[in-house]
């Protein structure tokens, strides 16, 4: 599910949660591949769930599957299938491993 506003976003940013699947265990399949984090960059390094998806109240498995994901200007649509089939990997594989 993609978090936030459909029509009003910031360019370059992706926030989507995968509920039932951890965001970090996402993450250390993926982190020298995208650019992706659990949260925003000024919460970088914070190990904290996303005080923005708490204050929508939205539930937990949704703030725990959260993930932020950058677009650069200049990426393709060939860097964007590649990146989404990563994530999609990562996504599978953790689930496997999590049932």
């Amino acid at each position: 599910m993609v978090n936030g506003d459909l029509q009003n976003r910031l360019a370059g940013n992706l926030h989507i949660s995968i509920p039932g699947v951890p965001n970090s265990a996402v993450i250390a399949r993926v982190r020298h591949q995208l650019a992706i984090s659990t949260g925003s960059a000024c919460s970088s390094g914070v190990e904290a769930p996303s005080h923005v998806l708490q204050a929508l109240s939205l539930p937990e498995e949704i703030v725990d599957g959260s993930l932020r994901i950058g677009l650069g200007k200049f990426t393709t649509e060939e860097e964007l299938s590649a990146a989404a089939e990563i994530l999609t990997e990562a996504v599978i594989d953790v689930q496997q491993f999590i049932q």
